[in-house]
């Protein structure tokens, strides 16, 4: 039996960092990087550690991950099982297959960047909720039924049971038709759990080989459910295993609605334990703050961290045009809300004030790359300024080969540089001034309508762009400091100033009608208040469902 090691650490106390410090020793005695795991729960953690670790190391994050063993549990399960294209997963064809044997208007829609009762009421149908729940009974190692019935208790949108079964049993049995499984699938197998619609989960004979890797450990484990944490028990079982480490904070477990649970974490029978003193993020005043709200959970007990050295405050304010004329995005700001659905009115409000800004989770707001980079050049065309050629491909994407009655492109030109690569084209033409773009088929007629500025007609938003950028400059936009979403997605981030709307929704406080539902909204609560180094900020509106926080 391997030595373990546990290491709490709260809200920006370096968990990490201590990580690799302990990494450091282990590498004294194994020699190989190779042969120590690292495993969490998302691809943005894997890839965060094995970068860090790389750097440390003096090697390729990519080795790590590909050769080595800093993974997710899905990927080393994936692994060990020799899983190929029977995987269930969120491409293109797995989801025609699910539309096509479960349900033709399944949208998969439930991530985990939002509760289930927040997925339920929107576009999730009946058969996406059925399979959200089988996923979290599945996770929690219990009936379907029990999964099915706090569901049923949080959102009156929560279909029957026995519709829920009957969806469930169908995706079964056509998951053993087809020859097919999910990622849920691969950790029961590994781990040694059969799991049945009805009755529950039963112990199996595992599957796979637990790899030979004498010392593990395991990120952000007090998100752990019955099942990953069954996962991470059998990999220790090696004989050459010697030590493990299991590193979280209790109070930063979020994921009940996925069937973790921070008890998991705290549940290793370990020889050390050690809790990071300080915390370098956040100042007395924010942390104060944090400490205040975790002290109503039935579970609590001080942890004894440190504030920050560096000062900070805790502001309140109403939501609103007021609270966002404060957002300069030269400075970091993170913008919250309980809920996707919440969360969707910062962005609404920042269009308003033309404050440009991006998702948590990628993508939409002001993140298009390819759109941002034809702006840029257009202006730059405007301005009698040099491009290149990867910057014209970027422009072709947007220019319509005619403009108020004229050609604005020659004819054929949108073909020709369909398959150059972005390098070859800059390569080719480093630098073409406006009375050179005829050498890449821009004709007289475009480079008038681009001086003149009338291509900002031509791509979406690039009035705001513009208009941005003589407010804050380039670089302020490009560096995308202001982002949007909810508290979820933004676990292990941090910013030096954080706005978060205190409002609730139904479904939400249905859901603290539990000690472990208010304890784990409690939970929530903490991580946001947290996620800021110099200001946090209680945004509020005139609305019956609204969290009561501390100021």
């Amino acid at each position: 039996m391997p030595q373990i090691a546990r290491l709490i650490g709260g809200a920006g106390t370096g968990k990490t960092t201590e990580s690799l410090r302990i990494m450091d020793g282990v590498l004294e005695r194994v020699h190989d990087p190779h042969l120590i795991g690292f495993v969490s729960f998302t691809r943005a953690a894997r890839r965060e550690a094995s970068s860090r670790a790389a750097d440390r190391f003096g090697m390729k994050p990519q080795k790590l991950e590909t050769e080595g063993w800093f993974k997710t549990h899905h990927a080393i399960c994936y692994k060990q099982l020799g899983v190929g294209k029977e995987l269930i997963t969120d491409n293109a064809e797995s989801k025609a297959w699910i539309r096509n044997n479960v349900d033709e208007d399944a949208a998969q829609v439930i991530d985990d960047s939002a509760d289930m009762a927040e997925a339920f009421a929107g576009k999730a149908t009946d058969a996406d909720k059925a399979l959200a729940i089988w996923g979290e009974a599945r996770n929690r190692l219990e009936p379907l039924e029990n999964a099915w019935g706090r569901a049923e208790a949080t959102s009156e949108r929560t279909p029957s049971y026995l519709d829920v079964e009957e969806i469930v049993q169908r995706y079964e049995q056509a998951k053993r038709l087809d020859g097919r499984v999910d990622f849920t699938d691969i950790l029961a197998r590994f781990s040694g759990w059969h799991l049945a619609v009805r009755g529950g989960a039963e112990k199996c004979e595992p599957d796979g080989e637990v790899p030979a890797v004498p010392c593990w450990f395991f990120d952000e484990a007090q998100d752990n459910s019955a099942l990953t944490d069954a996962v991470a028990r059998r990999l220790i079982s090696h004989d050459d295993c010697e030590y493990a480490y299991v590193v979280g904070d209790f109070f930063q477990s979020i994921y009940g609605f996925g069937g973790a649970s921070p008890h998991y974490f705290m549940g290793w029978d370990v020889s050390k334990e050690r809790t990071m003193p300080k915390s370098y993020r956040c100042p007395p005043a924010i942390l104060d703050v944090g400490e205040e709200i975790l002290r109503d959970c039935t579970d609590y007990w001080d942890r004894g961290i440190q504030p920050a050295d560096h000062e900070g405050v805790v502001d309140t304010a109403e939501m609103g045009r007021g609270i966002v004329a404060d957002v300069d995005p030269a400075e970091s700001w993170l913008l919250l809300a309980r809920t996707n659905l919440l969360a969707r009115k910062w962005g609404r409000l920042l269009d308003a004030s033309g404050v440009p800004w991006t998702p948590t989770r990628g993508g939409g707001g002001w993140a298009a790359p390819r759109r941002n980079a034809a702006i840029r050049g257009l202006m730059a065309i405007q301005a009698g300024a040099p491009i290149d050629g990867a910057v014209w491909l970027d422009i072709l994407k947007y220019v319509p080969s005619r403009f108020e009655g004229q050609e604005t492109i020659v004819r054929g030109t949108k073909t020709d540089f369909a398959g150059c690569d972005a390098d070859e084209a800059e390569d080719e033409w480093p630098f073409l001034l406006p009375d050179s773009l005829h050498e890449v088929g821009a004709t007289k007629a475009f480079v008038v309508f681009a001086r003149a500025g009338a291509w900002m007609q031509w791509i979406p938003k690039s009035r705001e762009y513009v208009a941005a950028v003589g407010r804050w400059g380039e670089e302020a936009i490009q560096a995308a400091n202001v982002r949007v979403g909810t508290i979820h997605s933004v676990k292990g981030s941090e910013a030096d100033n954080v706005a978060v709307l205190t409002t609730l929704n139904e479904a939400t406080v249905k859901g603290m009608r539990t000690d472990a539902g208010t304890d784990e909204e409690l939970r929530v609560w903490y991580v946001a208040a947290t996620r800021a180094r110099r200001r946090l900020i209680w945004v509020r509106e005139n609305t019956r469902y609204r969290k009561r926080v501390p100021a």
